[in-house]
């Protein structure tokens, strides 16, 4: 009666545009002409990451993107590099790629502190990278918070960077609400209370803790 799209990349997205399905269709944080969508808003998640990354640190800022294409992710790591780069951040040096994993975000994290290359303020578009680094500023005696701050956007459980060490400042993009809201939409047009594709895009938002509190350091 329904179908419910989960995770498309760019080639699905370019296939349902030639060939769409005979009944009621939902994506899941992606959008189409023609299909129903519950998403958030990437460049909004962008802007706040980036907004408070540059007023805490200036152009003092690391961004650590991802070695993975997703649609999501990409989009908003393509828009916090925009949005740096038009407040006066240069790329050079200061844009590092790691794997969305906690081991690779610690190693990345233990490499900066060797190599003596830690910014102001570490910028990243995954949270598991930045909970890898996080823990690795932690064992090294940094305080984090004051000495540097880091801040991550975020798709993961809010408990677990709540009771990181020390807490971590995420942009939440609120995936467990989105998913709800997609299943609900995928029912209502299922049960025929939904006539047309609709569209809903959530608003995310940034939840400050310890690792980077709203006062800036410069």
């Amino acid at each position: 009666d329904t179908m419910l799209f989960v995770v498309g990349q760019k080639d699905d997205l370019r296939w349902l545009e030639c060939h769409p399905p005979a009944v009621p269709s939902v994506l899941l944080n992606r959008s189409l002409p023609g299909y129903s969508s519950v998403s958030v808003d990437h460049r909004e998640a962008a802007h706040l990451a980036t907004e408070h990354a540059m007023r805490c640190g200036g152009t003092d800022v690391t961004l650590v993107m991802n070695t993975v294409d997703y649609y999501g992710l990409t989009s908003r790591s393509e828009h916090m590099v925009e949005l740096l780069r038009a407040g006066g951040w240069s790329p050079e040096s200061r844009t590092l790629c790691c794997a969305n994993r906690v081991d690779d975000g610690y190693d990345l994290g233990r490499d900066l502190i060797r190599s003596g290359r830690l910014a102001r303020v570490i910028l990243c578009a995954y949270d598991m990278v930045g909970f890898g680094i996080l823990t690795a500023l932690h064992e090294a005696g940094i305080d984090v918070g004051s000495e540097v701050q880091l801040r991550s956007v975020s798709t993961g459980p809010q408990r677990l960077f709540a009771r990181s060490c020390p807490p971590m400042t995420v942009v939440d993009l609120r995936t467990r609400e989105i998913m709800e809201r997609c299943l609900t939409m995928a029912i209502e047009h299922a049960a025929g209370r939904l006539a047309g594709p609709r569209s809903l895009t959530v608003q995310p938002e940034i939840v400050y803790r310890q690792s980077a509190p709203q006062r800036a350091l410069i």
